[in-house]
């Protein structure tokens, strides 16, 4: 299946803000058939890291910076913030691949902070949509 649409957010501050999404979208039935992430959350997960690789790029990042514990905070220069982006990626694409463990999906601190605000911007994008 290939995705190829837009996604307008709300955004907080003034106007509106539109992403193009462009990616082959993986089976994530198939590659999560007998996980205990469900292929539902693993396309959650896999769509929040990628639109927040794409944020970085389009300008976003002092956003996810202010999220990071503040000894991350301090040392978060432009080198630190490409580096950093790169793991939304390289995390979309573990996902992508298919993960054998829950554990596989973060290798590093920066992944696991990189997971951190997956997961938290996740909570928030499909708070709205989840029967409770």
């Amino acid at each position: 299946m290939s995705l190829n649409q837009y996604l307008t957010l709300d955004a907080d501050g003034p106007g509106t803000r539109t992403i193009r999404l462009v990616a082959d979208v993986p089976d994530f039935a198939d590659l999560y058939a007998s996980s205990p992430l469900t292929p539902r959350m693993a396309a959650r997960l896999w769509s929040i890291a990628e639109i927040l690789y794409d944020d970085v790029h389009l300008g976003f990042a002092d956003d996810m910076v202010t999220q990071l514990p503040p000894i991350a905070r301090h040392h978060a220069d432009e080198r630190f913030v490409t580096a950093f982006a790169s793991r939304f990626a390289i995390i979309a694409k573990r996902i992508a691949e298919g993960l054998d463990g829950l554990e596989s999906i973060a290798t590093c601190t920066a992944d696991e902070m990189a997971v951190h605000l997956i997961i938290t911007y996740a909570e928030g994008v499909f708070s709205w949509h989840d029967p409770e």
